[in-house]
């Protein structure tokens, strides 16, 4: 993919110095994972009443490559796939949830600013491509799988690198302001094909990615 934002601590030490240079290239692997709960107080004259949503979670992996396009601009394109899950409705047997699974290509460019030797700040900016399944679950033993299309626009403005070598940088991105947009396809008894679009803009605190990056 969006919860709770996770801090990543680079607790390392370095003498030198590593520029970022025009014509520099990497590979990187990275991780993400967004997660929460939703919790809802009603209130009726003195009395009140609590409900709660369970945990809904979103994982995700990643490969990217990139290169600098001049000093300190970086380029690049990473696939990954992500799966997650939702609570929808409560029942006397527990929670229906939803569950997706989804492939995407996004490119992506970013400037890296130096604000120690070693330490940069990263923001960037880029788009996401999505292709994927939604599996909806009706009952207790039925789901109803459905295909989905997608693409998403999004700045990551807390975005920190630290380079614990001249080859080797660690790196975590907080948060995410972003504007998606899905189809999600469903045929109905008739075998009918319907689509529904769904259009989304969010700032949110409550996503992280963290990455590993090989300069070469």
């Amino acid at each position: 993919m969006k919860k709770h934002a996770l801090f990543v601590a680079l607790m390392l030490v370095s003498i030198a110095s590593y520029a970022q240079t025009k014509g520099e290239r990497y590979v990187a692997g990275g991780f993400s994972a967004n997660y929460g709960n939703q919790t809802t107080i009603l209130k009726e004259g003195p009395l009140s009443y609590t409900e709660s949503q369970p945990l809904s979670t979103e994982l995700g992996i990643a490969a990217e490559y990139g290169f600098f396009a001049a000093n300190n601009l970086r380029i690049a394109m990473s696939v990954g796939v992500s799966w997650g899950s939702s609570p929808i409705a409560e029942h006397d047997w527990g929670w229906t949830k939803n569950k997706a699974f989804a492939v995407a290509v996004n490119p992506n460019i970013a400037y890296h600013m130096r604000l120690t030797d070693n330490l940069y700040y990263t923001p960037e900016i880029g788009m996401s491509f999505e292709r994927g399944t939604l599996n909806e679950q009706t009952s207790k033993t039925d789901t109803s799988k459905h295909p989905a299309i997608g693409w998403s626009a999004y700045a990551h403005l807390l975005a920190f690198e630290f380079k614990v070598s001249e080859k080797i940088a660690l790196g975590a991105i907080i948060g995410s302001i972003n504007y998606s947009s899905a189809t999600i396809s469903d045929d109905n008894y008739y075998k009918l094909r319907s689509e529904i679009v769904a259009n989304q803009f969010k700032l949110s605190m409550n996503e992280s990615y963290i990455h590993l990056r090989y300069y070469y």
